[in-house]
C-alpha cells in the first residue's frame, strides 16, 4: 500500500504537490536533482550523473509487502520480506521523504549506559541516516529523555512524521501524548525490520521522564525502554501496563534508538481505506462475562462486527465468515492485509481506534493464551460464566503477540474491551 496510491485522481494548483491524497506545499526544487537534458549535459556546478543512473532521496527498495513479516511469536529474531516500497521521488512527483519528516530505529543496537550524552545518540542517528541515504542527515534527533527535559521536547517546531518505507507515524508530537499514532516505527534506517526490537528512550508511557541510567553515563541500573512494534504507550515504555511481566532493560544491554528527523512542519494522515476493505476497531463498551456469552461480547462490537475471540468449537479466525482481509481501522491505518497476519499475531498496527474514530492509547481488551487460529483455552464456558475460573486479557498498542501474550484474571465481574473485526467489506 502506497501513499502515493491516493494522487492519481488528484488535481493540485501550482506550487502544490499531493502526497497522501492531499495537495500541500510542493519543496523547493534543487536544479541539481533534475533529470538529465536531452543533449546530456546538467546543470552548471552539478555533479555528472552516469548513464542511466538515477538519484534517490530515499532508500531503494523492491515494490512488496509493507510488513517484513516475523514468524509468529519471533519479535526479536525478525528478517525482511522481498523488500518494502519506494518512497522516493518518481514520475509521479516528490515522495513522502520529500513532504515530511522522517522516523526509523536504528539497526545497531547500543548500551545506553554507554552513550555519553544526547550529542553523541545524535550523531549515531545522524550516522544511521547517512548511510541509508535519507534526507537531511543533520536534522535526526535520538528520542531520548534526560533529566528535567522529556524526549518529546526535542521534536518542537516539526510536525508531520513517515517511515523510511512511507508509512505515516504521526502527526503533532502532542497525538503521542494523545494516543494518536498511525503505525509503529518498526523500521531500521533502511526500510528492514529491526533485529533489536527493544529500544532505549528514558521515557515513560506519559512521557515523562524515567530511568535514563544517569542520562546515559553509567551501566548500573535499567532504562525505561519501548518496543519497536508497538503503538503509543509501549513504544516508549514497554513495561507499561504489562510490569512486572516484561523485563527490564539494563543500562549495559544493547538496544537501539529512536531516530527522528526535524525541521519540516507539514500536517500528515493516513490515505483513506482502500475498497474492499473491512474495518477494525475496539469497542467503546467492556463487555463482562455473562448468560448471553459470546454474544454480548459481539454486540459490543456493532453490526456486521465480532468480537476476535473464540467460542465453543470455533477458533476466532473461524469467527470472521470467510472474509480474507485487509481489516483498517477508522483513520485509514491497515491493522491487517490477511488472514495470515492475524493467525501469526503480525499486526502491521494495533487497532487503537473505536468505530467513531476516538484514539484508545492503552487499556486492557479480552484475550486467549491459544492462537488465533486454536479454539478453546481460557473462555470462562465460553462466556457464559462469571462466576469462577479464569481467563486472559492482554493490552492495546502491541501490534505483535497482541493476543496470546496475554495475563491471568478472574471471569468476572469485571468487562474488558474487545478487537472488533468486521465480517465482510464495510469500506
Amino acid at each position: 500500500m502506497w501513499l502515493r496510491d491516493d494522487c492519481i485522481e488528484q488535481t493540485c494548483t501550482d506550487g502544490q504537490t499531493c502526497v497522501a491524497g492531499a495537495c500541500v506545499a510542493a519543496p523547493d526544487e534543487d536544479p541539481c536533482n533534475l533529470t538529465r537534458l536531452e543533449d546530456g549535459a546538467r546543470p552548471e556546478g552539478c555533479a555528472t550523473m552516469d548513464a542511466g543512473a538515477e538519484q534517490d532521496a530515499g532508500p531503494g527498495m523492491d515494490a512488496g509487502d509493507v510488513d517484513g513479516g516475523l514468524d509468529a511469536g519471533d519479535e526479536d529474531a525478525s528478517t525482511p520480506d522481498a523488500g518494502a516500497p519506494d518512497a522516493g521521488p518518481s514520475d509521479a512527483g516528490p515522495g513522502p521523504l520529500d513532504i515530511y519528516n522522517v522516523v526509523f530505529v536504528t539497526s545497531s543496537a547500543h548500551s545506553a549506559g554507554e552513550l555519553g550524552n544526547l550529542a553523541s545518540a545524535d550523531a549515531i542517528c545522524e550516522t544511521r541516516a547517512t548511510e541509508a541515504g535519507l534526507p537531511d542527515p543533520a536534522s535526526y534527533v535520538a528520542f531520548l529523555s534526560i533529566t528535567g527535559a522529556s524526549a518529546i521536547t526535542r521534536l518542537a517546531g516539526s510536525r508531520g512524521w513517515v517511515r523510511p518505507d512511507g508509512l505515516p507515524v504521526m502527526d503533532e508530537p502532542a497525538d503521542l501524548q494523545a494516543g494518536e499514532m498511525f503505525y509503529p516505527i518498526a523500521v531500521t534506517e533502511t526500510g528492514a525490520q529491526p533485529t533489536v526490537t527493544t529500544v532505549a528512550t528514558g521515557t515513560r508511557s506519559d512521557l515523562s521522564v524515567g530511568a535514563t541510567c544517569g542520562d546515559y553515563t553509567t551501566l548500573a541500573g535499567n532504562v525505561t525502554a519501548g518496543n519497536a512494534y508497538d503503538g503509543t504507550r509501549y513504544f516508549t515504555d514497554r513495561r507499561f501496563g504489562f510490569a512486572p511481566f516484561e523485563p527490564a532493560t539494563a543500562c549495559n544491554e544493547p538496544a537501539a534508538i529512536y531516530c527522528f528527523g526535524t525541521g519540516r512542519d507539514v500536517a500528515l494522515a493516513p490515505p483513506p481505506p482502500p475498497p474492499g476493505a473491512g474495518g477494525a476497531h475496539v469497542s467503546s463498551a467492556m463487555p463482562a462475562v455473562g448468560p448471553t456469552g459470546i454474544a454480548a461480547m459481539d454486540a459490543a462490537c456493532g453490526a456486521g462486527y465480532v468480537a476476535f475471540l473464540p467460542d465453543g468449537a470455533n477458533a476466532a479466525l473461524d469467527r470472521l465468515g470467510g472474509f480474507a482481509g485487509p481489516w483498517v481501522r477508522p483513520d485509514g491505518v491497515v491493522v491487517a492485509e490477511n488472514i495470515t497476519q492475524l493467525a501469526g499475531e503480525r499486526l502491521l498496527a494495533p487497532p487503537l481506534q473505536t468505530a467513531i474514530g476516538l484514539y484508545v492509547g492503552d487499556g486492557r481488551i479480552w484475550s486467549n493464551e491459544r492462537t488465533p487460529d486454536t479454539a478453546g483455552g481460557f473462555t470462562c464456558t465460553d462466556w457464559t460464566d462469571a462466576g469462577g475460573g479464569m481467563a486472559r486479557f492482554s493490552y492495546l498498542g502491541r501490534a505483535r503477540s497482541f493476543y496470546t501474550r496475554a495475563v491471568s484474571r478472574a471471569c468476572g465481574p469485571q468487562g474488558d474491551r474487545v478487537i472488533c473485526l468486521s465480517t465482510g467489506a464495510v469500506y
